[in-house]
């Protein structure tokens, strides 16, 4: 193994939050109009309030999405790697790391660290466009340099999966 490294710090880039703020923009846009058909007896009412509740779904759902994205650290330390999303805290020494995975994922690759009691994934850095405008970074932007030092500090090289 080589020798041991500094600490380095490593986070995703950070995508618009402009699809959170339309999602809520359209879940409170189904609600009021839910209530003034509701104050009109409008028998309309409950396609609405199925709106609404998808608004909901999807708006709660991309919160979620962007705070996680906006906790999500990675960790090099000399005794191993540390990863964190807001939900899931992951530490493993590199002499628990059994398998570096490269996968395909809907915007680049994702590289899957594998021990033998946890495991996290991060994003390769990409860009996304939406109908051939507005490109945006997502994911680690230094992910190759991540997995250059993961590869040498294991001893591993990853498999690339493809499905």
């Amino acid at each position: 193994m080589a020798k041991p490294v500094e600490s380095q710090t490593f986070r995703p880039a950070l995508t618009s939050r402009k699809g959170e703020i339309g999602s809520w923009v359209s879940f409170f846009i189904a609600v009021f109009s839910g209530w003034v058909l509701l104050r009109q007896g409008s028998s309309l009412v409950w396609f609405i309030a199925l709106f609404a509740a998808l608004f909901l779904f999807v708006a709660i759902g991309t919160t979620l999405a962007n705070w996680m994205e906006r906790k999500t650290i990675l960790t090099i330390q000399p005794e191993g790697v540390f990863f964190t999303n807001g939900l899931r805290r992951v530490f493993l020494k590199w002499e628990e790391i059994k398998e570096l995975r490269i996968l395909p994922a809907r915007w680049g690759n994702s590289v899957h660290v594998i021990g033998d009691q946890a495991h996290f994934h991060y994003l390769l850095g990409g860009q996304v466009s939406v109908m051939g405008r507005g490109r945006e970074r997502i994911g680690f932007t230094q992910g190759e340099q991540i997995l250059k030092i993961l590869m040498s500090r294991t001893g591993l090289t990853p498999l690339n999966s493809s499905s």
